[in-house]
């Protein structure tokens, strides 16, 4: 539930991929998860398809919190799980600016961009 907004994080993903080794009795758990790991998968090829699947992406997901909550005896509102939830919108922003400089600095050491250089003469 920590990373739950922050579907990006290392400790997400990890706990993500545990899921099926920690409820593997669980069957409900497994079928949510199962079906959420679909919805990442899935190629979208316009901006309409886009938004669906990001709008079954995020219903599957909560689910899958939901089975995830009643197997350790926790009762969940789903409606909850989709609207309690808090990621500061300077985090996306740090994050969006970290993904591209990495792109950028792979273009430029790649050689598939240059660096320019300008040369300034300072006046005395």
């Amino acid at each position: 539930m920590r990373t739950r907004a922050e579907r990006l994080a290392y400790d997400h993903v990890g706990a993500l991929n545990l899921i099926e080794l920690e409820f593997y009795r669980n069957k409900s758990v497994i079928v949510a998860y199962k079906d959420y790991l679909s919805t990442l998968r899935e190629p979208s090829s316009s901006p309409e398809q886009e938004r669906h699947i990001i709008e079954r992406r995020n219903s599957s997901y909560h689910e899958l919190l939901y089975q995830l909550g009643r197997a350790v005896g926790l009762s969940y509102d789903k409606a909850e799980l989709q609207e309690h939830t808090y990621s500061p919108q300077g985090w996306a922003n740090d994050q969006q600016v970290q993904r591209l400089n990495g792109q950028l600095l792979n273009e430029l050491l790649s050689g598939k961009r240059t660096f320019p250089i300008t040369a300034k003469i300072e006046d005395q």
